[in-house]
């Protein structure tokens, strides 16, 4: 009953954040607009070095700040790391947060503030509202991704703290107030000392929560991997909440497998660096975050054209966002592929800079899931591996009825890419190998946590540019 009335209470002070949010779904242009002249006023370092306070439109906006990426940032990054705490914005960064969306060697670490994090809350509480009243949630416990601590630094050399403790502390402190009353897990789990022992500690206090009415994930393999080989029944389970496009379309029915019948909700698109949609309302895909930031799209089709403001959007396009945060982060190029799927909805496709390039072959994740489309896995990686000192690739394969004609059905593929093709007829590049794996998502969850990611920000990916995999899944046969 406590906890009931508990959750009425916040449930209620989510309300004007959703009047907001449906205001802005009706009003896109002025919604965004009104971000635009908060974005000129934002102060900082980089504010005042582009002179953002003399921009009064959108053209000015446009024409004359830059878009930028990771790397462009990198002079101000390094004066924030160090201790500057006003280089990218004038709200002051409170940590860095290490970003899960790259694949490649170099971990990213995101400036988050107070500013960030109200972008962030005017995103969920209106999820949060009205998830609660459509799956009928109060009364019940939630389950949010608790993963093991990430080993490695916890300051900046500046002395800037790094790192969340969990997925909750993306909401504001009385949000994480109700939730740590509601959670079905103790948080102390993510300081066990090892996976074994995080997985059974976590699995101890799930199965003993009859009243778990919702699980919030980000991979649906980080569940699968935790369930691996229970039927758990939760009376209550109405709701999991997690990725359900690009490479995480694949993964969904292993998790229907394990809990039939309980709806799967697509996340949205939820950077560290900031929020593109959520799921609200009704209709394919999820809705864009409005209400977060200013929200500018590639058009991928015309991409030397100006980006396009929401409500230009074209049903069928397929756009990479540019993101202007409270952060710091301004026109940042988050280099994902979306497509508009209705008005104000998009659905998540893949990503701009998810490329493997030994010797000028540059393959592309999206190549790898076209070619890998109609077959059957439960498990699949293609990543680089060494053959006798020349640089080859192996695709790693579970479930498969028939490897080999996997693998060369996707040798096929990429043969018709003149780059691939090119690096195979010169010798550059060795034939295509193949290896049939055993527990694939849990070793491979495995590795890349011993590698310092959080299990629950894993993305799941078909290509991945990292030499480690040999070492683990060792170098298979060619094909």
């Amino acid at each position: 009953m406590m906890r009931a009335a508990l959750q009425r209470a916040w449930l209620a002070s989510l309300v004007p954040a959703e009047r907001r949010y449906r205001w802005a779904l009706k009003h896109p242009e002025a919604a965004q607009l009104g971000l635009l002249r908060r974005a000129c006023k934002s102060g900082g370092a980089y504010s005042d070095d582009h002179r953002l306070h003399t921009i009064d439109s959108l053209g000015a906006w446009q024409s004359k700040v830059p878009i930028v990426d990771y790397d462009t940032l990198a002079p101000y990054l390094e004066r924030a790391r160090a201790g500057e705490r006003t280089a990218l914005s004038r709200d002051p960064i409170t940590l860095f947060e290490r970003s899960g969306g790259s694949t490649g060697t170099t971990t990213k670490l995101i400036p988050y503030n107070a500013g960030l994090l109200a972008d962030f809350a005017a995103a969920t509480g209106p999820w949060l509202a009205q998830m609660y009243r459509r799956f009928a949630l109060v009364g019940t416990r939630a389950y949010w991704s608790l993963s093991p601590v990430v080993q490695g630094a916890k300051v900046t050399d500046g002395g800037v703290p790094i790192g969340m403790a969990d997925d909750t502390e993306y909401f504001g402190p009385v949000r994480r107030f109700v939730l740590a009353k509601t959670m079905a897990v103790d948080p102390s789990v993510m300081h066990a000392p090892d996976f074994v022992t995080w997985r059974r500690v976590t699995l101890d206090q799930l199965l003993a929560a009859d009243d778990l009415g919702f699980i919030s994930v980000w991979s649906p393999t980080f569940l699968t991997v935790l369930l691996d080989g229970l039927r758990p029944r939760w009376p209550r389970l109405r709701l999991v909440s997690c990725w359900t496009d690009g490479p995480a379309a694949a993964q969904l029915a292993a998790l229907s497998d394990i809990l039939p019948g309980v709806p799967i909700q697509p996340k949205g698109l939820l950077a560290t660096e900031g929020v593109v949609s959520l799921p609200y309302g009704d209709g394919p895909g999820t809705a864009l975050a409005l209400t977060s930031h200013l929200l500018e799209m590639i058009d991928l089709a015309h991409p030397e054209r100006r980006p396009l403001l929401p409500h230009e959007l074209r049903v069928g396009g397929e756009y990479s966002p540019l993101l202007t945060t409270r952060g710091g982060l301004v026109r940042y190029h988050l280099k994902d592929i979306v497509r508009c799927v209705a008005p104000l909805r998009i659905q998540f496709v893949g990503k701009l800079d998810q490329i493997s390039d030994q010797v000028g072959e540059k393959i592309h994740a999206r190549q790898v899931e076209l070619a890998l489309a109609s077959s059957r896995h439960t498990f699949v990686l293609l990543a680089p591996v060494m053959v006798d000192g020349r640089a080859s690739y192996c695709l790693y394969l579970e479930g498969a009825d028939d490897p080999d004609a996997v693998a060369r059905a996707l040798d096929v593929h990429l043969m018709s890419g003149h780059a691939y093709r090119y690096a195979r007829e010169l010798g550059q590049l060795g034939p295509l190998r193949v290896a049939v794996v055993h527990d694939g998502r849990e070793r491979a969850l495995r590795a890349l946590i011993e590698a310092g990611q959080r299990a629950g920000d894993i993305k799941p990916s078909l290509l991945d540019s990292r030499s480690i995999w040999s070492s683990i899944f060792g170098i298979g046969r060619a094909v």
